[in-house]
């Protein structure tokens, strides 16, 4: 995703330390810079005529246009969908929660702010030229059409979350996420001094309550929202763009782009504290089959014969930290846990162990390429291991389950008492430096 060009010599400003914005964070900090400079322009500057000032209305409803949008992007069309077919109110008392009340006044209100109005139709610049205000209502609307559309790369075509998007945005709070769309409305929404700067360019009282009615609706439905929510900060401002699949142009390409994503996605589950041991079995399985790579390989330098296959299959032979991971991986084995097994880190282990396959590959250049793309890896399969140990050791969600028995057979376990506790593993996640020669 790239960020729109400015429009024009007004609003070349950007976010402050960034030239690019590339986080949601920066994005909606430069909407919001916007919104503020252009109520700044309109309180300093009269408007040159009512072309001027109808361009800057027609500005500012295309601005809230797509932070109604924007906001519906960032919690879920499904999600709103939800929150709109659940039953309001349950013997005469609301079952919903006040802030998912709030965030649907929101909307509705954003989405009413001018009757009639179509987004989608061009606008056409007045002769006298866009006043600064417009200007800067427009680089905003820009910025959060960029943040709607890197959003929009974390979510699938029918709207729900892709696997492999950020937990953050997966969270149970989804209103939360509104707070930063609701800041930039409130500073957008204000109706003065633009209906004064309006009426003052000459343009017609219907025309102004049609844009701007009184009471402000949008402002106070936008910091009733931000009140609700407790002005909590964006829990999805650091976010980028989804990143696209791995690199898949050679075999050791391959393997650093999806180990990388491995520990990317450790470390989000570090974040929350919790992680199947399924995925944990998967990571030592891992551990297991690169140590023996790198145990059986010939060469202490990372250069192998030519004629020699990169590793043969999993057997006897291998060092003392391959046995370290073999026992690891059969105490893991039997575990079972409530959480769900993550399907990502599940796909891109079965793909490495494929990589590492002696049969992946039959061009020596790339076998030895790949085996030095394996080594280099060794620091990030270390991180991956102290990120696993430590979930490993806090985990409270894993047993033993019970052996199955014959249907005729009377069951002598109360329920809930067939599963046994998890003894201490043998071994903890060991680390991959003592393996090189």
């Amino acid at each position: 995703m790239t960020t729109p060009s400015p429009p024009s010599a007004h609003a070349t400003d950007e976010v402050p330390g960034s030239s690019v914005p590339v986080t949601y964070g920066e994005l909606m900090d430069g909407a919001r810079l916007c919104a503020a400079r252009a109520q700044r322009a309109i309180a300093r500057t009269a408007f040159a005529d009512a072309d001027a000032a109808r361009y800057v209305l027609t500005a500012r409803a295309r601005l809230l246009a797509a932070v109604a949008h924007h906001g519906e992007i960032t919690i879920g069309p499904l999600v709103v969908q939800a929150w709109r077919d659940s039953a309001p109110a349950h013997r005469g008392v609301e079952q919903r929660d006040r802030r998912v009340l709030g965030a649907l006044a929101w909307l509705d209100t954003l989405h009413t702010r001018a009757p009639g109005f179509d987004d989608q139709a061009p606008v056409v610049a007045p002769e006298s030229g866009r006043s600064p205000a417009g200007v800067h209502l427009d680089r905003a609307r820009a910025l959060v059409a960029a943040a709607s559309d890197l959003i929009a790369t974390h979510r699938g075509p029918d709207g729900a979350l892709l696997p492999t998007a950020v937990p953050a945005m997966g969270a149970a709070d989804a209103v939360s996420l509104l707070s930063a769309p609701a800041r930039l409305a409130a500073m957008a929404g204000a109706g003065e001094p633009l209906a004064l700067r309006c009426r003052q360019a000459g343009l017609a009282r219907d025309v102004i309550d049609n844009s701007l009615p009184l009471g402000d609706p949008i402002t106070a439905a936008s910091w009733d929202l931000a009140a609700a929510l407790r002005f909590p900060a964006s829990a999805v401002a650091p976010v980028t763009a989804h990143a696209a699949g791995p690199d898949t142009s050679s075999p050791a390409a391959e393997w650093r782009s999806r180990l990388d994503r491995i520990a990317t996605r450790l470390r989000a589950a570090q974040s929350r504290g919790r992680i199947s041991v399924r995925t944990l079995n998967d990571v030592a399985t891992l551990g297991l089959v690169t140590s023996h790579v790198l145990a059986t390989s010939p060469g202490s330098n990372g250069d192998p014969a030519p004629d020699t296959p990169m590793s043969p299959a999993l057997g006897p032979v291998g060092g003392p930290v391959t046995e370290q991971w073999r026992a690891l991986t059969a105490h893991l084995a039997p575990l079972r846990s409530t959480e769900p097994a993550d399907r990502v880190i599940r796909e891109d282990v079965d793909r490495l162990l494929a990589i590492a396959h002696p049969g992946s590959t039959t061009d020596p250049p790339q076998s030895r390429q790949l085996l030095q793309a394996i080594r280099a890896s060794l620091p990030t399969l270390d991180a991956c291991s102290a990120v696993a140990g430590r979930l490993l050791a806090a985990s409270a969600d894993a047993w033993v389950p019970a052996k199955p028995r014959r249907p005729y057979l009377p069951d002598l376990h109360r329920p809930g008492h067939a599963a046994r506790a998890v003894e201490p593993p043998p071994t903890g996640f060991p680390r991959m430096g003592s393996t090189i020669a």
